[in-house]
């Protein structure tokens, strides 16, 4: 690598912070939208959006972190493959534009086919853009693809503000600004690459030298297999919601009509922004934990993945509780409408099952476990297909919620076998390396190894762990429901029903802090591979 002025820590710390504030920022712009244009107008939107939503997340993470890989392991691209695949790609957009209106008629809404366009145009600018962000990745300028990133964010909520304007003031039908709001992601996109290749003029001749130093031949079934796993991380949450996008309409109950589910839909929707919300510590975790992982120290890395874990499980549980508990002030506070909290607060479970899979693949991915994580992947996405198909005619909008907890917990349960598998493997291999000793001192010898081992004792205090956290739980749903008892009935206004929620938060805040230190949940100790975490609990 080729810049060592800031630490990695540094570089992380400012990459989380961007991070957080895009997270905040995606999930908070739908309050508006909503509010304005209701939930049909958040319906037409959210139909789209996953496939925009997909091609973001490969033009930050997935093409970037693919070619920074490429490159550091000596490929090169030839000018001559670049030209050709970027021919395949427009082709592939013309032939998206060309039969839109086929997709619109699969998607079970034929006016969506105006929307498409937008699919068809963002895909070329995903691709360049992800190139020149693996190379400042790969070149160690991170905080340049985070301020990147920020900007295209800012860009995308400017634009949806004007089409909630224009939508406002002189009457846009619901496709056509969610059009424009979709827009809002080609032109943060646009703006985006030309400010990377303005600044890639610095760092032109650096990158040369390197791609002079590279001789091996391209391989670009690696390439595009790298790329698909990166992305694979971080494309759970939209893998599910695109499901959505083709089933719900197409196998929703008969008694439904296409505009009460369409508003139906809307109103389900609103727990994504929460989800998202409650995925940031996960995805930053997700982000974090790559780097510090080494494969070529499978002791520490399975320690460190051991503690991961544990602080995922923690925060995403203590988020969900919170979220399930202020889900009817919230949804009075923020949207017009305050309807099917049952099952809005029944998806918030996903963010555990969610969080867990995001930390399992981030490890597995630094084994080289491309196929499984794949595989496993591809039996989430059947499963949830299965079951909003099964589920749907029987208790309507349940079934979103079901099928995407119980797709998760089986994609869970295909990690965890291999995780188990890879840590009997580790095992063994320690054991073939102490087969010269006598059977008393291999036994002594493995009962130290606690980083590649899970003792009994361990194993113990992890259900004692488990148990204090569902007190801990218990505890914060309590107390939170007995304020919800004693002054809902007060709450007759939007303005009443947000100070209610602050309230709730602020007190549900100050009870985990308390009981965090109280049960021992979480200890300045455990926390000391991450620096960053270590100067949270402080």
């Amino acid at each position: 690598m080729t810049r060592m002025n800031k630490t990695f820590t540094e570089q992380m710390v400012f990459m989380t912070v961007t991070l957080l504030i895009v997270k905040v920022l995606s999930a908070l712009y739908r309050v508006p939208y909503q509010n304005i244009l209701g939930d049909e107008g958040l319906y037409v939107y959210n139909q789209i959006y996953p496939f925009i939503g997909l091609c973001t997340i490969c033009a930050l993470y997935g093409i970037p972190s693919a070619y920074a890989e490429y490159l550091k392991r000596g490929f090169i691209f030839r000018r001559l493959h670049v030209s050709l695949f970027l021919c395949f790609i427009v082709v592939l957009s013309i032939l998206i534009h060309m039969y839109r209106h086929i997709l619109a008629s699969w998607m079970g809404d034929d006016q969506l086919s105006s929307l498409i366009e937008i699919v068809a145009i963002i895909i070329p600018i995903t691709i360049v853009l992800g190139m020149i962000r693996g190379i400042f990745h790969y070149h160690q300028y991170s905080e340049v693809v985070s301020i990147s990133q920020l900007v295209e964010q800012i860009v995308r909520v400017i634009v949806i503000a004007i089409a909630i304007y224009l939508y406002f003031s002189i009457g846009l039908s619901l496709y056509s600004a969610a059009k424009v709001a979709l827009f809002g992601s080609v032109l943060g996109m646009i703006l985006t690459t030309f400010v990377l290749f303005m600044k890639y003029r610095h760092i032109k001749g650096e990158h040369y030298n390197i791609i002079h130093m590279n001789t091996k031949s391209s391989r670009y079934i690696e390439f595009f297999i790298l790329m698909i796993a990166f992305i694979l991380t971080h494309i759970l949450m939209l893998t599910i919601q695109s499901i959505d996008a083709f089933t719900v309409l197409n196998f929703i109950g008969s008694h439904w009509t296409i505009d009460n589910t369409m508003a139906a839909k809307g109103v389900f929707d609103r727990s994504y922004s929460f989800i998202q919300i409650g995925l940031i510590v996960a995805t930053t975790f997700g982000f974090i934990l790559i780097p510090y992982l080494d494969a070529t120290n499978i002791s520490y890395s399975l320690k460190l993945l051991k503690k991961s874990i544990k602080w995922v499980m923690l925060f995403s549980t203590l988020v969900t509780v919170g979220l399930i508990n202020i889900m009817p002030m919230m949804n009075q506070a923020f949207f017009k409408t305050n309807q099917m909290n049952s099952e809005l607060s029944l998806n918030m479970i996903t963010i555990i099952v969610v969080s867990i899979a995001i930390v399992l693949m981030s490890y597995l991915l630094t084994i080289n476990a491309y196929k499984v994580v794949m595989s496993g992947f591809a039996t989430m996405a059947v499963v949830k297909v299965f079951l909003n198909m099964l589920l749907l005619p029987i208790v309507d909008f349940y079934a979103i919620s079901l099928a995407n907890v119980m797709a998760m917990i089986i994609f869970n349960i295909i990690l965890f076998i291999v995780l188990y598998k890879h840590i009997a493997a580790v095992i063994h291999d320690e054991n073939m390396l102490d087969d010269s000793l006598s059977a008393t001192e291999t036994a002594r010898l493995l009962t130290n190894k606690n980083e590649a081992t899970i003792p009994n004792k361990m194993k113990k205090q992890d259900v004692l762990w488990g148990v204090n956290l569902f007190l801990v739980c218990f505890i914060m749903t309590l107390l939170l429901q007995a304020m919800l008892y004693i002054f809902s009935p007060i709450v007759t206004t939007r303005l009443d029903a947000l100070i209610l929620m602050s309230s709730m938060v602020l007190i549900g805040a100050a009870i985990v802090l308390v009981c965090i230190k109280l049960f021992e949940l979480l200890t300045v100790e455990e926390a000391t591979e991450l620096p960053i975490i270590k100067k949270i609990i402080k």
